[in-house]
């Protein structure tokens, strides 16, 4: 088991959130909490970087539309840069990688 790593850096028009180890339901909460605090504070653009994330399960995932929903409240969203393997294939199913997708959509950015 790889704790979770969440680190934080803002851009101009965006902040990066970047995952290192496992989100799962051990995890998922301190994934929560951070985008509450980054949208608390105004950030509502939000780019989850997941390319060292080992792992992600059910809980993982539903944390993540959540942060999702919780950005698109104010007007914002999160978007999921460099998904691979298991949870690359989960986000297909779920049917997140759509081309046209709604405004409303968790959007996967790019994969590795």
């Amino acid at each position: 088991m790889t704790p979770l790593s969440i680190t934080v850096t803002d851009h101009d028009t965006c902040s990066v959130i970047t995952l290192v180890g496992e989100l799962d339901r051990l995890s998922a909460d301190r994934l929560r909490r951070t985008v509450e605090r980054l949208v608390d504070r105004g950030r509502t653009r939000l780019i989850a970087d997941v390319a060292e994330l080992t792992f992600c399960d059910s809980v993982g995932v539903w944390a993540l539309l959540e942060c999702h929903h919780h950005a698109a409240t104010m007007d914002g969203w999160l978007r999921v840069a460099f998904v691979h393997g298991t949870l690359k294939r989960i986000l297909q199913i779920i049917g997140t990688t759509r081309a046209q997708p709604s405004t409303t959509d968790l959007i996967v950015l790019m994969d590795r």
